[in-house]
C-alpha cells in the first residue's frame, strides 16, 4: 500500500487500522499513517494462522496505541505519537524510530532490524518472560539506540550469523 491512511476516531468512538494478514504472507505499507485512531497488528483474543508480517515504511504520525498481537511488526519508518504494545507470540523489528514508549510484554519478542540492524526507541520495557534476539555478524550486530528510559527484564538471546567466535 503506497498511499496515505488516516484512522479517525471521530464522535462514533475509538477507530483502528488492523492488519491481519495470516499464513506467513507479507503486507506492506509505505505511506503514512495518521489520525486519532489505534493500529493493531492482528486482533486481540483472535490468534492468526502463519502470523504473518507487516513492514510500516513510512513517518506514521496517528495518535492510538499501537498493538502487536500475533505476527511481526516490521518498523522502517517512523512511529512519532504511539505507546507500541507487544503481546505474547508476537514480534517487534526493523530499522527504524519509535519515538514513543514500546512494551515487550510476556512471551513476546524484540528483535532489532531486519537481519543485523538498528532500532531507535525512546523508552523500552523489557517485561519478565519477553525475548530480546540480538544477531551478531563479524564485526557488525543489532543495536537499539536512542534509550532515555530502560526497564531490563526477560531473556536475552545471542544469534551468530558469521563464522564461530574466537576466544
Amino acid at each position: 500500500f503506497n498511499r496515505p491512511i488516516v484512522i479517525d476516531s471521530g464522535l462514533a468512538g475509538t477507530a483502528f487500522f488492523c492488519s491481519g494478514n495470516t499464513n506467513g504472507t507479507t503486507q506492506t505499507y509505505n505511506g503514512n499513517i495518521s489520525g486519532s485512531g489505534t493500529f493493531h497488528r492482528g486482533v486481540d483474543g483472535q490468534p492468526q494462522v502463519g502470523g504473518g508480517t507487516t513492514i510500516l515504511n513510512g513517518n506514521n504520525s496517528y495518535l492510538g496505541q499501537t498493538r502487536v498481537y500475533d505476527g511481526t511488526l516490521v518498523v522502517n519508518g517512523a512511529i512519532s505519537n504511539s505507546w507500541v504494545i507487544v503481546h505474547t507470540n508476537a514480534t517487534l523489528a526493523g530499522n527504524g524510530i519509535i519515538s514513543g514508549f514500546v512494551q515487550i510484554t510476556q512471551g513476546a519478542t524484540l528483535s532489532p532490524g531486519t537481519s543485523v540492524g538498528r532500532l531507535n526507541i525512546y523508552s523500552l520495557s523489557l517485561y519478565p518472560g519477553s525475548t530480546t534476539v540480538m544477531e551478531v555478524n563479524g564485526s557488525t550486530n543489532d543495536l537499539i539506540s536512542g534509550l532515555n528510559h530502560l526497564d531490563l527484564a526477560g531473556t536475552l538471546v545471542i544469534s551468530n550469523l558469521g563464522p564461530a567466535f574466537v576466544a
